[in-house]
């Protein structure tokens, strides 16, 4: 038998589903497929010379003919130390750390070692602290005792090795050379797209994450930033919240995918036609959307330009596309209310044939930190994969995807179906991040298309890499 043990290093904290047993690790189970899909489908533009030479043994042990065969080809195995545990939350908002802190569930389901973050990307974790508990504490309230056994744990290692066994030389060779590239382009765990679960492994440098951009369709760009683990995760919601939503607060900016799509060919995104639809069809919960004022019938929604407009002067004639499903596609998302402890109002979001769920973000945020310099020169990779055809079509058909509204407004139910819409095909997420940024509110749209502006991943402190 062959065998070859790896030591990897890990840069953020792993959201593990089994964090409270005994001998956590990073999970053999969830690393192997990435293997596979790699030697299948990128190996042959990362490495020609390489994926040619093993070819026989790549047909005869990944094919997929070969799944028997490719589950004993080779095997893993991890091993680590549990350091210790971590709460991680989204509220940009860190007079919430001592909320956490005196609350005994979260000594009781992360241990006593246990380290707390505010602004990371994991936004699940949110309906733990979130309005609607029981247990009150200042302007938040707590949940039940019971729902805080359901909230997600990071974990940190240490000693962390990975072992690769196999009795076919040219498979152990292979699975071998391949290593650095898919650690390269993957993180573990849940919300591993925003940056958790990043690891390395020791052979691994920039040349391999440079390799990836052979892939057709795959772009990457690079930031560097100082800190901890803390300010890397820190700077992924910024800049996803920018791209994708944008910020309805000070200081306010329009999304970019928004904004992107507006000049690209007059399409308005979704969140524009779903707002007009509840103003004019469940005008009560319009009045209490959070921001719409003291008159919200002077409320204005955003538009493809500096000025907004009345709902009511927005005309039938404007084309409107699903654009966020572009960066992830989503169940569901929330309106703020103006009473959140009383009122909600949720937009979910449905694939009319029933046939997507999800989608994943096709940006992933690998966060490599630097433990030479002493943590000065951290880099941030944004590496993106094409979005996959099957997003935006059924067969030569358009997809259509549902929006409805589930809303309680002063113990009154609000539901019916607000509007249906497609996905846009063809879409390029290196185009979209290499086109003119567009000013937070459109007041460098006169530049678009001239190379001399900010791109969109510039404005965010990106550099693209080349090849």
């Amino acid at each position: 038998m062959y065998k070859l043990e790896f030591t990897l290093k890990q840069h953020t904290p792993l959201i593990h589903f089994q964090h409270e047993q005994e001998g956590v690790s990073l999970r053999a189970s969830e690393l192997k497929p990435k293997i596979d899909n790699f030697i299948l489908n990128y190996l042959q533009f990362v490495d020609s010379e390489l994926y040619h030479r093993y070819k026989p043994s790549i047909d005869k042990f990944f094919g997929n003919d070969s799944e028997k065969v490719k589950t004993t080809a080779y095997k893993l195995n991890t091993s680590a130390n549990l350091v210790n545990k971590v709460l991680c939350f989204s509220y940009p908002n860190n007079n919430d750390l001592e909320l956490i802190q005196n609350n005994p569930n979260a000594r009781r389901i992360a241990d006593s070692n246990f380290d707390i973050s505010v602004e990371t990307p994991l936004f699940a974790n949110n309906s733990f602290i979130k309005f609607g508990g029981s247990h009150r504490q200042g302007n938040r309230y707590i949940r039940n005792d019971s729902e805080w056994d359901m909230i997600k744990i990071g974990v940190w290692l240490s000693d962390i090795r990975l072992t690769v066994f196999s009795f076919q030389q040219d498979v152990f060779n292979l699975v071998c050379k391949c290593l650095p590239y898919v650690f390269a382009m993957e993180n573990f765990g849940l919300r591993q797209s925003k940056g958790f679960g990043s690891f390395s492994i020791e052979v691994q440098n920039k040349e391999h994450t440079k390799s990836l951009l052979s892939i057709p369709g795959i772009c990457a760009y690079e930031k560097q930033i100082p800190g901890d683990w803390k300010e890397y995760l820190k700077e992924v919601v910024n800049t996803w919240k920018l791209l994708k939503a944008g910020n309805t607060h000070t200081p306010y900016y329009k999304a970019d995918i928004m904004k992107y799509f507006c000049k690209l060919n007059g399409n308005r995104w979704e969140k524009r036609i779903v707002k007009k639809k509840i103003h004019d069809n469940f005008l009560a919960v319009w009045n209490e959307i959070k921001n719409n004022g003291n008159n919200p019938r002077n409320h204005k929604i955003a538009g493809c330009g500096r000025n907004s407009d009345l709902p009511d002067s927005i005309t039938s004639t404007e084309k409107y596309s699903y654009v966020r499903a572009l960066l992830g596609l989503a169940e569901f998302y929330e309106f703020g209310m103006n009473n959140r402890g009383r009122d909600r109002t949720i937009i979910e979001i449905k694939e009319q044939s029933k046939e997507i769920e999800r989608f994943r973000s096709p940006i992933t945020f690998k966060i490599i930190e630097d433990t030479v310099n002493n943590n000065n020169n951290n880099t941030i990779y944004m590496i993106c994969h094409p979005i996959p055809t099957e997003l935006s079509k059924r067969g030569l058909s358009d997809r259509l995807y549902e929006f409805s509204i589930d809303s309680t407004v002063t113990a009154i139910p609000y539901n019916g179906l607000l509007e249906r819409l497609i996905v846009p095909s063809n879409f390029s997420l290196c185009n979209f991040l290499d086109s003119a940024w567009l000013g937070s509110n459109f007041q460098n749209s006169v530049n678009w298309g001239q190379p001399t502006v900010s791109t969109v991943a510039g404005h965010h402190g990106y550099t693209k890499i080349e090849p």
